[in-house]
C-alpha cells in the first residue's frame, strides 16, 4: 500500500501493472526519489521496487517519480508523501481516578504510528511513575506495567513514558 505518511523503517512499494491490473514482469525502471531537496536515482532490476525509509532520513516531504517501459509500452507515476518519526502514545491507568496511597496501579500504554495505526515494531520504553523508572521492551502496540502510587496524597502521581525504536522513531507522553 502507498500512504501519504510513512515512518522511518517502513517501505514504499511500487509495482507496474498492465491495463487489466496484472503485474508486469521484467520492466525497465527509472526511479527518482526526492528527499526534501535531494534527488536520488535508481534503476532497479526487479518486478517490484521497494524504497526503505532509513533511520537517518530526515522528516519532511518526499516524492517518488517512477518511469517503466517494456516492449515499447511505457508508464509513469508520481507519489508524494511525508516522513514522520513521532510515535503517538496514549496512557491509561486502572483505577483511573486518584488511587489510594501506596496502591498498585495498572498503567497501560497504547502506541500508534503517524497514520494512527497500531505500531507493532519493537520499541524500548521507559515508564516513570513518581520518580521510579521501569525499562520495558514490547512489540505488540500495547504494554502494561504495575506502578505504586505515592505514599502521601501531597505527592503527585506523575506518569511519564518515553519510547524509541531501532529506526530512530520516538514518542513521549506525560
Amino acid at each position: 500500500s502507498n500512504y501519504t505518511t510513512y515512518m522511518r523503517g517502513e517501505n514504499v512499494t511500487i509495482q507496474t501493472l498492465d491495463v487489466n491490473g496484472y503485474l508486469v514482469d521484467s520492466v525497465n525502471w527509472t526511479v527518482n526519489v526526492t528527499k526534501i531537496s535531494n534527488i536520488y536515482n535508481f534503476t532497479p532490476q526487479a518486478t517490484t521496487f521497494n524504497y526503505t525509509i532509513l533511520p537517518s532520513d530526515p522528516e519532511g516531504n518526499y516524492s517518488i517519480l517512477a518511469n517503466t517501459s517494456k516492449n515499447n509500452n511505457t508508464g509513469n507515476s508520481t507519489w508524494n508523501f511525508t516522513v514522520n518519526r513521532t510515535l503517538s502514545l496514549t496512557i491509561s491507568t486502572s483505577p483511573s481516578s486518584s488511587p489510594p496511597r501506596s496502591t498498585l496501579v495498572n498503567v497501560t500504554i497504547s502506541l500508534s504510528n503517524a497514520r494512527g495505526e497500531l505500531y507493532t515494531s519493537s520499541v524500548n520504553a521507559n515508564i516513570t511513575c513518581t520518580n521510579t523508572m521501569y525499562p520495558l521492551t514490547f512489540s505488540s502496540g500495547y504494554a502494561t506495567r504495575l506502578c505504586t502510587s505515592p505514599e502521601s496524597y501531597s505527592t503527585s502521581f506523575n506518569i511519564t513514558v518515553n519510547v524509541s525504536d531501532n529506526y530512530n522513531n520516538t514518542g513521549e507522553n506525560y
